[in-house]
């Protein structure tokens, strides 16, 4: 049995209730019943509540009730059917184990109230039971998919008890992983920690302390994370570090400005940060390299702690050590290298994500494994739906892979002379596609989707790789929600700003195409009509449409 909370969830009439209390004394365990905690705090039943307020304040309720439960001793807790609607939820329950007790909406039906009975169910009042439940399963569903165990909650209570104590029997919680990575980058260390696992972010406490020494922090945040999580952050803290400041940035790529870094520069000064206080930068991809940048130039360095919370940067920009904000001519055109000091990876933090940013960061994952790991392909090729779904073992497992693929490049090839270029597969035009729609129109992972597109047609058209290997590209990224298709993009726009990238060599672009699944090549060799005829077989290229932020 997981040392830790056990969390029910499921729809209503699933047994959370009756199978909690069982399961609990079984197991010598506290039972929480949310809904009843909720109750007892309002002093009003949950239909009184939909009644007087409405749902959504019914919702802010039952998010505080959740709070304070996993706040406790280990127990096991039943939580609301609509409980995981809420982002804030989602993380703190995925640092736990969450058994979903799942059955058919027919079955569920018999077991609820009739219709037309509001005393007890508020959201199936007035319809028909299975067909309510089924809307409800439909819109829940993403969210208890990420469940790390499941159960068919059809047999009687006593049934699904025993096969939970089995499955709970089976269950090992993820083990804290530390990829140590070596770097040159920061004079004063020789290499940093990539410290990965589920729910290690209340590990972050003593691993600030034990790694920089630090009694304080500054922190960099966003204004979507840290409403979601910045309470979580600062429990991790507790009382082993304090915070001395936080500074939350607009959400979004047109953040990673320097007129940004130069607002932050101005926070750490007024708030007085010293040479060693380190900032950590508790967001994506854009807080990341927005800090990062920033920590690389105040008082010529100060200490930097990547947390990322997107599936994107946890797989790809948190490590490696490379910093930047964008310039109105290219992405990533104002930069440095600066390593970390630690990266803390908890795939818990993940839960929040809506769809099209799990699949941003599924394309980064992709990309390794087209150009160094075909093992990685066909695994994703295999679970693309599972995940989508952020299966957590899966997910976990996954994660630590491409991290490994990533830690040896940059470990082969830290200031990207040789080796690590090959990570820009799918940068050359998704990156000019970023910047010729404004880095307004589509997530990184999604540009670079069409990019990896793009340089395996070019690779074909070459004679380098062959032609059954870029339709097993091209059917994979629609299965991950990923684009393959370009509309409404000026292709002039996209070839002047593929002249502005970084990478350009002597006026060329230097691309990286792929030889086979597994393995790929750098090339300056392709001529301005093969990349602008590679723009119009995007146009042409599958049925997926692009997907917008």
């Amino acid at each position: 049995m997981p040392a830790e909370h056990i969390i029910l969830v499921g729809l209503s009439g699933s047994g959370k209730s009756t199978v909690g209390r069982l399961l609990a004394r079984q197991l010598g365990l506290p039972f929480v019943d949310t809904d009843d905690a909720l109750a007892r705090r309002a002093g009003r039943s949950i239909p009184q509540i939909f009644a007087a307020e409405g749902e959504q304040h019914f919702r802010a309720l039952e998010m505080a009730a959740v709070r304070d439960a996993l706040r406790g001793p280990p127990a096991v807790v039943s939580l609301g059917g609509g409980a995981l609607l809420a982002a804030e939820t989602r993380i703190r329950c995925a640092q736990h184990c969450v058994v979903w007790l799942d059955a058919a909406p027919s079955v569920l039906a018999s077991r609820v109230a009739p219709r037309g009975n509001a005393q007890s169910r508020p959201l199936l009042a007035g319809t028909d039971p299975a067909e309510r439940l089924a809307d409800l399963l439909a819109q829940r569903r993403p969210y208890y998919a990420q469940a790390h165990l499941r159960l068919d909650a059809s047999p009687p209570a006593d049934e699904v008890v025993r096969a939970a104590r089995r499955a709970l029997a089976r269950f090992v919680a993820p083990v804290r992983q530390t990829l140590t990575i070596p770097t040159s980058a920061t004079p004063q260390r020789q290499s940093y920690d990539v410290v990965t696992g589920r729910g290690i972010l209340t590990q972050l406490g003593p691993m600030v302390r034990e790694r920089l020494a630090a009694r304080r922090v500054f922190v960099v945040s966003n204004s979507v994370v840290w409403p979601l999580a910045g309470g979580l952050l600062e429990e991790a803290l507790g009382g082993d570090v304090a915070i001395a400041a936080v500074r939350q940035a607009p959400d979004g790529e047109t953040t990673k400005t320097v007129a940004h870094a130069e607002q932050l520069w101005t926070w750490l000064a007024e708030q007085g940060a010293e040479r060693r206080d380190p900032v950590i930068a508790f967001g994506g991809g854009v807080t990341g390299d927005l800090t990062g940048f920033v920590a690389a130039c105040y008082l010529r360095g100060v200490p930097f702690v990547q947390i990322p919370t997107t599936l994107l940067a946890q797989v790809d920009s948190s490590i490696g050590g490379k910093v930047a904000v964008d310039h109105a001519l290219a992405k990533n055109m104002i930069g440095a290298f600066k390593a970390p000091e630690l990266v803390v990876v908890d795939t818990a933090l993940l839960a929040s994500l809506p769809p099209e940013q799990v699949a941003a960061g599924w394309a980064e994952v992709l990309k390794h494994g087209v150009i160094l790991d075909a093992g990685l392909f066909g695994l994703m090729e295999d679970q693309a739906e599972q995940l989508n779904d952020l299966a957590p073992q899966l997910t976990l497992d996954v994660v630590r892979r491409s991290l490994a693929i990533k830690a040896r490049v940059v470990e082969e090839d830290e200031f990207e002379q040789g080796t690590r270029m090959l990570l820009n597969y799918g940068h050359t035009l998704g990156q000019a596609i970023e910047a010729a729609t404004g880095y307004r129109r589509y997530l990184h992972g999604h540009a670079v989707s069409l990019g990896m597109v793009a340089a395996g047609w070019i690779a074909v058209q070459l004679g380098l790789l062959p032609e059954p290997d870029l339709r097993r590209i091209e059917g994979v990224l629609p299965r991950l929600r990923l684009p393959v298709r370009l509309s409404g993009v000026d292709p002039e726009a996209v070839l002047a700003a593929m002249q502005r990238d970084k990478k350009v060599r002597q006026g060329r672009n230097i691309w990286v195409l792929p030889r086979r699944i597994g393995e790929a090549m750098r090339t300056a060799e392709v001529p301005e009509a093969l990349a602008a005829r590679a723009l119009t077989y995007l146009g042409r290229a599958g049925e997926a449409a692009p997907v917008p932020r």
